[in-house]
């Protein structure tokens, strides 16, 4: 019995080590979000637009989609597509630069991730809209 204890205590540990390079977003970005900016090459063909919020609801929005997913260091890179999110604090401080380039692949303060590309296509699809997009004067 203290054999199969031991042998359940090693697997258990084993186990708790596989997700130790698994992170959540709020774990890697440090700050309040207040304001969102996006640069985004996929939204619309041949051009690189620019989207912007400050919208409570949006930010939320895009917070949880980000904390629903998994975060786990990569050397892997990447150059499918380009959409940069900037994160600002309330003192328009930017307290995260997030760059998806697709293959499931994001930079996260010139960190590596990977990630479902899943979640990140749910966002854009909210949040790539004209509604938020900056027009150019």
């Amino acid at each position: 019995m203290k054999k199969f204890i031991l042998i359940l205590i090693a697997f258990l540990l084993i186990l708790s080590g596989c997700n130790a390079s698994k992170k959540q977003f709020l774990d890697i970005i440090e700050g309040n979000v207040a304001k969102i900016v996006s640069q985004s090459d996929t939204a619309y063909p041949n051009k690189i637009v620019t989207y912007a919020t400050d919208d409570k609801e949006m930010i939320d929005l895009f917070l949880r989609k980000m904390q629903s997913m998994s975060f786990e260091k990569t050397d892997k890179s990447s150059s499918v597509f380009n959409d940069t999110f900037e994160l600002y604090d309330e003192n328009n401080t930017k307290i995260a630069t997030i760059v998806f380039t697709g293959e499931d692949i994001a930079t996260i303060n010139n960190i590596r991730y990977k990630i479902s590309e899943v979640y990140l296509r749910q966002f854009t699809d909210v949040f790539y809209t004209d509604k938020y997009l900056i027009k150019k004067k």
